[in-house]
């Protein structure tokens, strides 16, 4: 499966996607191991560049996306985006400073603006969805053609979201992603620093609790009315997360959230797989 390293699911963390900002104008005639399969005019209203270019790394084969050829004034605008994925290989740090050697010749000339932070689980993905605790109060949940759930905590445009979907039948993916302001937060943005990302604790944003659903039945059948026990019992378990379960249960039955979760194992698995971070 394109994407899926065995060995590395349970056991590293690492890199799927980085999207950088190129402080320089690019030149493609330098390229020498990356190599353009395609590319297209793409200047309209809304877009700040003017040409759109796509390729492979002749090394890794992993693929990149360029916009190039400023076609905007803020300052702000950088003079092209780049962003490379982890397809046959893990995108490494020497991988990343190469091409932007190859495009601007200048490695400095380059600040990471986006990283997806990727976990390969032998896990469920409804169980691991179902487990995350998260100071990140929105949750959507999408379902794909082939009936695969894609649960995301968070939201496109927050400094940090999780996403967690099957990657194939038997792994599922845990990925954080983080976008700028929270990288400059973390101290992030040259590509070298993305080893940083070994050394943060993600708790608060993303932990994992094991639900006990006998005792809750038990606080279920000491704290509600007889008629009403059947239909919380399912609602509880059936529609709403461990964390949305607790909490609700906390403001309506004043029951400490902690009565029936306990702390995960995967929080200790995640943890070293992120201390074993491939970069």
């Amino acid at each position: 499966m394109l994407g899926v390293f065995e060995s590395l699911v349970g056991k590293r963390a690492f890199i799927d996607r980085v999207d950088l900002s190129l402080t320089k104008p690019v030149s493609l005639e330098n390229l020498t191991h990356f190599r353009i399969t395609g590319q297209k005019p793409c200047l309209g209203q809304k877009s700040f560049y003017a040409r759109h270019a796509w390729g492979e790394s002749s090394v890794t084969g992993n693929r990149f996306f360029l916009w190039y050829g400023k076609a905007s004034r803020f300052p702000q605008v950088p003079s092209a985006r780049l962003t490379l994925l982890s397809d046959y290989t893990p995108l490494t740090a020497a991988e990343v400073l190469l091409a932007v050697r190859e495009l601007v010749g200048d490695i400095t000339a380059v600040r990471v603006t986006k990283v997806e932070l990727t976990f390969d689980l032998h896990h469920d993905q409804a169980a691991l969805a179902k487990a995350i605790f998260s100071i990140a109060q929105k949750r959507t949940e999408l379902t794909d053609d082939r009936g695969w759930r894609t649960n995301y905590v968070g939201g496109p445009k927050s400094e940090r979201e999780v996403c967690i979907y099957r990657k194939t039948s038997k792994v599922a993916r845990v990925e954080l992603v983080l976008r700028r302001r929270s990288l400059v937060r973390l101290g992030i943005t040259s590509p070298e620093q993305i080893l940083l990302l070994r050394l943060v604790d993600f708790s608060r944003f993303m932990s994992f609790r094991d639900f006990d659903a006998v005792k809750f039945q038990r606080e279920v059948n000491r704290r509600v009315a007889p008629r009403w026990r059947r239909r919380i019992w399912h609602e509880y378990l059936v529609r709403l997360s461990a964390q949305e379960q607790t909490k609700e249960f906390e403001h309506g039955y004043d029951v400490p959230s902690d009565t029936f979760t306990r702390t995960s194992p995967i929080n200790s698995e995640i943890k070293k797989m992120q201390s074993r971070l491939t970069w």
